[in-house]
């Protein structure tokens, strides 16, 4: 887990609820506090996720050219 996360925490995608969460990371590797960041409506299924250098988030769409920016 510990190499997962980056210095904002964690972020984690689930296609199977269509939700983007974040979650606190601590020194060990520990995480805590998740909360949703985004909840996506139906048919947008997750694909992926990335951070830029700004800690910008970015989420691709499957079967979509959009990304969302959090």
């Amino acid at each position: 887990q510990r190499q997962m996360c980056i210095e904002t925490g964690l972020y984690h995608v689930d296609t199977g609820t269509l939700s983007l969460d974040a979650l606190d990371c601590a020194p060990d590797g520990t995480l805590s506090n998740r909360r949703s960041l985004l909840r996506l409506p139906a048919g947008q299924l997750p694909a992926g996720l990335t951070v830029d250098a700004e800690g910008r988030v970015w989420l691709a769409l499957w079967g979509r050219v959009l990304v969302c920016c959090a």
